[in-house]
């Protein structure tokens, strides 16, 4: 009996050897994951820039993709590493080797962009518009408009709100999604976030958490460092909210924050005819992982030198749904 796992373009076939009539037919874990590598199957073409405040490689690697498939952007891999300003180079140790090119030849060129189905960017602890012109936004832009999938973390809001103190430098249509409150006082210590079920993909949210022991209280996260800077979702709603903190339950109390939001695009369509996909995320999460050009990837995990090695976090847990879901087809979110 073949069998196929799929979710967007992550795909594997298996062949279960033997189904008993009118039973269950149980299956091990190892069968029934997604593939790892090209030779279990098929995965998206996947480009992620460093930053030296969320080690967003370091969680690729923790989902499961091998280390084979992890390369520079001039090798065939299927996780193309760019240099922001966190590991700029893979290990002596790594199966592969090279120097990751930078960041700014990614997102300043649409065509380069194209060549892949996902772009994530790791928060790289401060804006730094120095380095994101106006016509890599507009680049970013188009890629989403045009089908592509964007993941970025905390301090890539630059890419939604402009440049803090400076909103002409951004996108118009991008910066109606959220309000942005870049001088709001951060928890550096833990928080309770809620999970919005209010469209459907919220209710897959909310059952995925339990279901893989991220909480034991349904639309309940516990998560590490949120961020407070993404207040809220301006009027008219674009974008689901994943993950929400409430101000009657916040630390310090009273801050609503967005955690994770995620809109499709071109915003200017209607929303049955929109082909991309972006996702903000106001948190960090790769938890006890750190990025930085004075250690090549992997680094050694040891003393948050590197990557490290650690389960799944809660929230890791769930940035992994969220990650997934990017790939899959676009349909609503409200």
């Amino acid at each position: 009996m073949p069998l196929v796992i799929q979710v967007g373009k992550w795909r594997r076939q298996i062949t279960v050897p033997s189904v008993a009539a009118c039973q269950d037919t149980a299956l091990p874990e190892t069968m029934t994951r997604l593939p790892r590598d090209r030779t279990e199957g098929d995965l998206p073409r996947i480009a992620v820039t460093t930053g030296s405040a969320d080690a967003l490689e370091c969680l690729v690697r923790k989902l499961g993709i091998a280390d084979s498939e992890m390369t520079t952007d001039a090798a065939d891999g299927r996780v193309h590493l760019f240099a922001g300003n966190g590991a700029s180079s893979f290990a002596s140790t790594f199966p592969n080797q090279g120097t990751f090119a930078d960041a700014q030849t990614l997102w300043s060129d649409l065509p380069k962009m194209k060549g892949y189905d996902i772009v994530v960017l790791s928060c790289e602890g401060a804006q730094r518009p120095e380095t994101k012109s106006q016509e890599a936004m507009q680049a970013l832009h188009d890629y989403a408009d045009t089908g592509g999938r964007v993941f970025m973390s905390h301090w890539h809001n630059i890419w939604l709100g402009g440049e803090r103190g400076k909103p002409s430098h951004g996108l118009p249509d991008w910066q109606s999604v959220v309000e942005f409150d870049y001088a709001a006082a951060q928890n550096e210590a833990s928080q309770l976030a809620i999970v919005d079920e209010s469209g459907p993909r919220g209710v897959d949210f909310a059952a995925w958490l339990q279901n893989v022991g991220a909480t034991t209280m349904r639309d309940q996260l516990t998560i590490n460092e949120p961020r407070y800077t993404a207040a809220r979702l301006k009027t008219p709603v674009q974008a689901l909210q994943w993950l929400y903190v409430d101000p009657a339950r916040s630390t310090p109390p009273g801050k609503h924050s967005v955690q994770d939001l995620l809109f499709t695009t071109p915003l200017a369509a209607p929303p049955d005819q929109r082909c991309g996909k972006v996702v903000f995320s106001d948190m960090h999460v790769s938890s006890g992982s750190t990025s930085s050009p004075a250690v090549p990837f992997p680094g050694t995990g040891v003393n948050r030198n590197g990557c490290a090695t650690t389960d799944l976090t809660p929230q890791e847990k769930a940035l992994a749904f969220i990650m997934f879901d990017i790939s899959s087809c676009v349909g609503p979110i409200l």
